[in-house]
């Protein structure tokens, strides 16, 4: 083995560490999921504002009478806090501006370029927490597990929502679950989960205040052929020695058995 093509941006079920200490290189796809992710998170956000799945039910099982119970939230100048504000974040932000939202971002760097673009402030986690909706749109590693509590939580207005695109172990998924059923926040959004699948008999996946989807809901016939398209360009890059755009682990390629199968391959 030479070469990892993570067909997706996420990279927590690959150990970088290792695949640098034998020399193979890791690569993943992050342009082509940006715009059908962010707008899955779109999809999402406009799902638990408007409580699309609760008056679908409403209609599905002939409860005309409830509607008024699950009037939406206001949405034009509501704020959205897009947590791992990176090019996903950055599509979506656009998307949100243009929908007449207001839009902050939080990243570990304080600071983007794309944020600068487009005039949306970067504020801090604790800041962000008190957003009308709260979109997590960050990588999964050692400093982000968990990094939605019961204590971040709290943080949050009782009228908010989350949304998660992100992993699910961004976030606790008991202490959410807990949230959502005494009313420390309104509603949630989820297209990841801790652990995936959850088990059929997990309390969240009986709430009425959740939109859930299974992890999939960027998957389109765009995200199918851009992301195959992408994997594809670094595998063959990669086979004929070259170095793909998008290694991960870019210590792999000073490994003297990659440098020593690349020559072989460029020949």
């Amino acid at each position: 083995m030479r070469h990892v093509a993570r067909f997706g941006a996420g990279y927590d079920t690959i150990d970088l560490e290792a695949c640098s200490d034998a020399g193979v290189i890791v690569t993943n796809t992050p342009d082509a999921i940006r715009r059908p992710l962010a707008l899955a998170a779109l999809t999402l956000i406009l799902a638990v504002t408007h409580n699309l799945v609760q008056k679908h039910s409403i209609v599905v099982e002939d409860r005309w009478e409830d509607r008024g119970r699950w009037r939406g939230t206001a949405t034009d100048g509501s704020t959205v806090a897009i947590v791992g504000f990176g090019s996903v974040g950055a599509e979506l932000a656009g998307m949100l501006l243009g929908a007449g939202f207001r839009v902050v971002g939080v990243n570990r760097r304080g600071s983007s370029p794309d944020a600068d673009r487009l005039g949306i402030p970067i504020v801090s986690l604790d800041d962000g927490l008190t957003a009308d909706v709260v979109v997590l749109c960050a990588s999964l590693n050692a400093s982000t597990r968990g990094m939605i509590g019961a204590a971040e939580l709290r943080r949050m207005k009782p009228s908010a929502a989350i949304v998660n695109v992100g992993r699910g172990a961004l976030i606790d998924q008991g202490a959410l679950t807990a949230a959502l059923q005494d009313g420390t926040i309104r509603a949630a959004g989820l297209d990841v989960f801790d652990p995936e699948p959850p088990a059929s008999d997990d309390p969240l996946l009986h709430l009425e205040n959740v939109t859930l989807a299974p992890h999939a809901l960027c998957w389109t016939a765009d995200y199918t052929a851009a992301v195959v398209a992408s994997a594809n360009e670094a595998m063959i890059t990669a086979s004929r020695g070259g170095i793909p755009a998008t290694v991960l682990n870019p210590r792999a390629l000073d490994h003297e058995r990659w440098r020593e199968s690349a020559a072989v391959a460029g020949r």
